[in-house]
C-alpha cells in the first residue's frame, strides 16, 4: 500500500493532461460524426420527421459513449492512465494504490462527464481541498498521483507554467 498523500499529482500536470485528453476526445468524436454522416447519415436524414431525430440521438449517444469508453477503459487498464496522463507522468489509483476496477472507472467517468456539463465549475474544487481531489475522485474512491516519467516535450511545456500548487496552498 502506497502513501497517497506524498505523491499527489501536481495541478499543472493534471490540467495539461486534461487538455491533451480533451483534444484527443474532440478528434475521436468528430471523426465518429464524420463516419456516421457518410455511412448512414445521408439515408437517415431522408426519412421525414423521424430521420433527423434518429440522427440527432445517435450523435448524442456518440458524444457520451466515446468519452465513457476512452476514459473508463484507459483508467482501468494496466497502464492506469489516459494517454494525456501517461505523457504527464500521472496515474489513477484506488485508495490502496492499486489499479481501478471497471466499476470504479465507470463511476469516475460518469461523474467526471456530469461535472463537466456545468462549464466544469466542479473541477475548481481541486486546488481548494486538502486532498486535492475532484468530485469524480471522491465518488470513485480514487486519486491521481505522480508516478512515472514525464515526456520530455511535456516537461518543456510544464517549465513555462507557474507552479499552481504553490499558488493554491491549503
Amino acid at each position: 500500500m502506497k502513501n497517497m498523500e506524498k505523491i499527489k499529482a501536481p495541478l499543472n500536470q493534471r490540467i495539461l493532461a486534461g487538455l491533451i485528453d480533451g483534444l484527443l476526445l474532440i478528434l475521436f468524436v468528430n471523426a465518429s460524426y464524420f463516419l456516421l454522416k457518410w455511412s448512414i447519415g445521408w439515408w437517415l436524414i431522408k426519412i421525414p420527421a423521424l430521420g433527423p431525430l434518429l440522427f440527432g440521438l445517435i450523435k448524442l449517444s456518440i458524444t457520451f459513449l466515446i468519452p465513457l469508453a476512452y476514459l473508463g477503459f484507459t483508467e482501468s487498464s494496466p497502464a492506469r492512465a489516459t494517454p494525456g496522463k501517461l505523457l504527464c507522468g500521472l496515474k489513477v489509483l484506488d485508495r490502496n494504490g492499486e489499479r481501478l476496477n471497471p466499476v470504479q472507472a465507470g463511476i469516475r467517468t460518469i461523474v467526471k462527464l456530469a461535472s463537466a456539463l456545468p462549464l466544469g465549475i466542479v473541477f475548481l474544487m481541486i486546488p481548494f481541498t486538502q486532498s486535492r481531489k475532484a468530485l469524480h475522485d471522491v465518488f470513485s474512491d480514487s486519486q491521481v498521483v505522480e508516478e512515472g516519467p514525464v515526456h520530455p516535450f511535456i516537461d518543456r511545456i510544464l517549465f513555462y507554467i507557474p507552479d499552481l500548487d504553490e499558488l493554491f496552498r491549503v
